[in-house]
């Protein structure tokens, strides 16, 4: 690291000297630095520069730089357009968005089946009867993140690359989304002629 005596000319010398002190301690996951040094930087356009004085020549700049989606910049002011960036984009970089597994039991609100766990290795997140489910998901499957809670009801189903899978429908809210289908599932496999019933790959009546 490159030793500075002091955070120069127009930066906050209080945010300089947390951010020395944040990178010394190594009590902080690197994340937790991260979130550290940015929330120290967006104080003001002086405690800015003064992180970005500290952070010269460190190699968190380089992790700033990955979360920024740029090259590293050398230099103060450098630093501080990756702070800037970075900043933005730290939600994001945050937020997940793959999958969730889960793999548990339920009784289905729709027609009150003990949904049982699937079996060999894959995942049951709708009722195999009657192959509606609750609307308990946000953005990320299996993020739990969404309060609606009403039931998702088979709108349409289609089959691609071997795959079916049924457009569910909430009943409360409007909100679809796919729910791939297990016909040959070793336990309470999905009823496939609940489908066929009701007309194949085209809409379901409601």
């Amino acid at each position: 690291m490159v030793e500075v005596s002091g955070p120069g000319k127009g930066a906050d010398r209080g945010a300089w000297a947390a951010a020395r002190d944040a990178l010394g301690d190594p009590d902080l996951s690197s994340d937790r630095l991260l979130a550290n040094l940015l929330e120290l930087a967006d104080g003001s356009k002086a405690a800015r520069r003064g992180v970005a004085t500290a952070l010269v020549g460190h190699a968190v700049v380089d992790t700033l730089a990955e979360l920024a989606g740029v090259d590293p910049s050398p230099g103060v002011k450098g630093v501080e357009r990756l702070l800037r960036k970075a900043a933005g984009r730290e939600g994001e970089a945050r937020r997940r968005s793959n999958p969730i597994r889960r793999n548990e039991g339920f009784v289905c609100d729709h027609c009150g089946h003990d949904v049982r766990p699937a079996v060999g290795g894959g995942i049951r997140n709708h009722c195999p009867r009657c192959l509606r489910s609750k609307h308990v998901d946000g953005d990320v499957p299996g993020d739990r993140e969404a309060r609606c809670e009403g039931v998702m009801d088979p709108v349409s189903w289609s089959t691609a690359g071997g795959v079916s899978a049924v457009l569910q429908r909430c009943r409360r809210c409007g909100h679809e989304r796919p729910n791939r289908l297990r016909f040959d599932g070793p336990d309470d496999p999905d009823r496939d002629d609940v489908l066929r019933a009701l007309g194949g790959e085209r809409a379901l009546p409601r």
